[in-house]
């Protein structure tokens, strides 16, 4: 731009030029006089010369003729030259000024662009400048109205800045707030400074961009609350950071439910202490360090096997009580030897480690079941608790987490099937056992699929008139690979595994159709006593399964004898009394069965509304050997007959003995002196039709 100027500097002053040599009045004033100058000098100059040189006049016209001529030939060849030299500065003048019209019109446009371009500059300029101050009112609004503090830091020039929202945070206003680093580190949370300011450093030290971090601070009033820091650094060329941004978000209720959750995923929401979660975490890391250090290490399962018993009877309330007070007597047995957890309902489990001995580690068990078997005090109430412990070792009994927790669980198992109490080791035998366990459980789950069952009937004879009058109806297995299951193991196995009431569902089915094509062939006065367990009497679907099924094949309640034990009762009196009164009412009879073998017989005789009480056998066996047998059965009968209740006597096996209670007024005996227990078939062709 400066170098046009400077052209059109030269422009001008050539144009200047010109104009003084084209001044019109002075060139035609410097024309006339010239023109005027020449022709009186050559009018004068030319007859002084003819008049010397010709006398003759017509010799003279002619010559001043021609002498006219030759001014007019020699002005005009004069004026020409003259002319276009003055023509050509004006050609001159006109092109240079056509020339710089052009190019003025040239910078003309150019400067119209360039006023254009000013305009477009101005406009965006402006545009910026309101993006600018939206963007300004923004910030503000986004520091005012986010719930995160913002900060940034001037590494080069040390200078902070936080927004009055983090201040907030931090329990400050803008006065008393030290607006400096130190000041931010100087409420960082005592246990968490250290790291980070090594976190600080350790980005410096990098050539990353982005920065996070999580930590304590303390606020003014004293309160720690948990911030997650983010930001950006810009670093120069070198990667020295020049400056930071960033937020401050309080991420404490976060953190706090981060915190509770990973407590009740490791830890046993009712008793606090740690669940089965933790304690294989525990025990892996055990396990792994007593491999490292050559020593032992022993879980011990162990079980209150009382708590159901007091959860069923006082509630789950107390139940729950129950259940802290036991943790808490474990609690204090908790030290870096002795890890503590719950495992599920009454089942606790325990690691100890540096004890090398069976012997100390019973002398252990000891000291934690003798504090527990101190009285739990609930209501002005003693109540003890019932404990069983199993204790497996490493490496001796498992060299695995799961293998030890199996054998432990074998040993508590052991103990349990086994009606035992106190401390036992585990050893191989009980495996054994244990696998034995579960193939029946295997076998007996298939059985109920395929209804692998059969029902044997003993029946039940009058001793007046020596006649058949019932049938008792009994299960049998056989099983397709081990050949016969006794009741007597398979029952138990079921009621534990929660078969039994399939079973009890078959059982009345099968009875109830035997029944039903007995009904047929005229002996409808036979009466059908079925056993049912604990389980299915206090269910709540069972006395409409027993009116349903007497619907469905057309028998007469009173044709049908349900037999129950004292134990099934105490598991869960109402439960059980509101299934016998409904049986009852429907016209069922009601058989206490093994009478004499509980604690409470006689009370339940009183209590409970039953029709029918079978002595057991072995009250029977002692007949004639021993007075008191003879007296006890002679008083349940009498006893029974004046409450109006009907005496079956369970084990007849003898002469002597259906003579005794024959003379002493037993109702009905049962047992192998009249028929052992046999199928349908045999049934039917020994008693049914030998009686039809």
């Amino acid at each position: 731009m400066v170098n046009r100027m400077d052209k059109y500097d030269e422009m001008h002053k050539d144009l200047l030029k010109l104009k003084e040599q084209m001044n019109p009045k002075r060139e035609s004033f410097r024309l006339i006089l010239l023109y005027l100058l020449i022709g009186v000098i050559w009018i004068l100059m030319s007859d002084l010369i003819l008049s010397v040189l010709f006398d003759d006049v017509g010799i003279l016209t002619k010559i001043q003729t021609i002498k006219g001529w030759i001014y007019i030939g020699a002005t005009s060849m004069f004026f020409y030259f003259i002319i276009l030299k003055r023509l050509n500065l004006f050609t001159i003048a006109t092109n240079e000024i056509f020339n710089n019209y052009e190019e003025l019109s040239a910078a003309n446009e150019e400067l119209l662009a360039l006023e254009e371009e000013l305009s477009q500059k101005y406009d965006e300029l402006e545009r910026n400048h309101k993006a600018l101050a939206l963007s300004e009112q923004r910030y503000e609004l986004v520091i005012e109205g986010s719930n995160d503090g913002i900060w940034d830091w001037d590494v080069v020039n040390k200078n902070f800045f936080y927004s009055l929202k983090l201040k907030e945070f931090y329990g400050y206003n803008s006065v008393n707030f030290d607006n400096s680093y130190d000041g931010w580190v100087n409420i960082l949370h005592p246990d968490d400074r250290e790291k980070v300011l090594k976190k600080h450093e350790e980005f410096f030290n990098t050539d990353l961009t982005i920065y996070e971090n999580k930590y304590r601070i303390v606020t003014k009033t004293g309160i720690v609350r948990w911030i997650h820091s983010r930001g950006k650094a810009i670093r120069d060329k070198n990667g020295h950071v020049l400056r930071m941004a960033g937020s401050h978000t309080d991420i404490t209720d976060q953190v706090e439910l981060e915190e509770n959750l990973f407590f009740l995923a490791y830890n046993d929401r009712l008793t606090s202490l740690p669940n089965w979660k933790k304690f294989e975490n525990e025990l892996k890391k055990s396990i792994n360090n007593s491999l490292l250090n050559s020593n032992k290490l022993s879980i011990l399962y162990l079980d209150i096997s009382n708590f159901r018993t007091i959860n069923d009877t006082l509630g789950h309330k107390t139940g729950n009580l129950f259940l802290q007070s036991t943790a808490s007597i474990l609690r204090e047995f908790s030290s870096e030897d002795i890890f503590c957890a719950r495992l599920s309902g009454g089942t606790f489990a325990l690691i100890l480690t540096n004890v090398e001995k069976e012997s100390e580690m019973e002398e252990i068990t000891n000291r934690i079941i003798n504090r527990l078997h101190e009285p739990w005090v609930f209501e002005g109430h003693n109540f003890y608790r019932t404990v069983n412990v199993g204790i497996a070792i490493y490496p001796d009994h498992a060299l695995d987490t799961a293998t030890l927790q199996r054998n432990a669980d074998t040993v508590l198992n052991y103990l349990k099937s086994n009606n035992k109490q106190g401390i036992m080791f585990y050893n191989k035998e009980m495996s054994e056992i244990t696998i034995s366990h579960m193939n029946m459980l295997n076998d007996l789950h298939e059985a109920l699929l395929n209804e692998d069952f059969q029902l044997y009937y003993q029946p039940q004879i009058c001793l007046k008139s020596n006649s058949i009058v019932g049938v008792e109806a009994l299960i049998r297995w056989f099983n397709t690979k081990t050949g016969f299951v006794s009741p007597a193991e398979f029952i138990p196995v079921a009621e534990k595994m929660g078969y039994i009431k399939q079973i009890d569902k078959w059982v009345i089915n099968t009875a109830f159709r035997d029944k039903a094509t007995w009904n047929k062939i005229g002996f409808s006065d036979l009466k059908m006593s079925i056993n049912i367990s604990s389980g299915t009497l206090v269910d709540p679907d069972f006395p409409e399964l027993i009116r349903a099924s007497i619907l469905k094949y057309r028998l007469d309640p009173s044709e049908i004898e349900i037999e129950i034990t004292e134990t099934a009762i105490i598991s869960d009196m109402e439960a059980a009394l509101r299934s016998i009164n409904f049986l009852r009412d429907l016209g069922v009879s009601i058989a206490l069965d093994d009478f004499g073998t509980g604690f409470s017989s006689l009370t339940h005789l009183k209590e409970l509304p039953i029709t029918v009480l079978k002595i057991d056998k072995q009250f029977l066996d002692k007949i004639g050997k021993e007075d008191e047998s003879d007296l006890i059965v002679t008083s349940v009968i009498t006893l029974s007959h004046n409450l109006n209740i009907k005496v079956v006597a369970e084990g007849v096996e003898t002469e002597q003995q259906l003579n005794f209670l024959a003379l002493n007024n037993c109702d009905v005996g049962q047992g192998y002196y009249f028929s052992k227990p046999i199928n349908t078939d045999q049934l039917n062709s020994t008693f049914l039709v030998k009686e039809a």
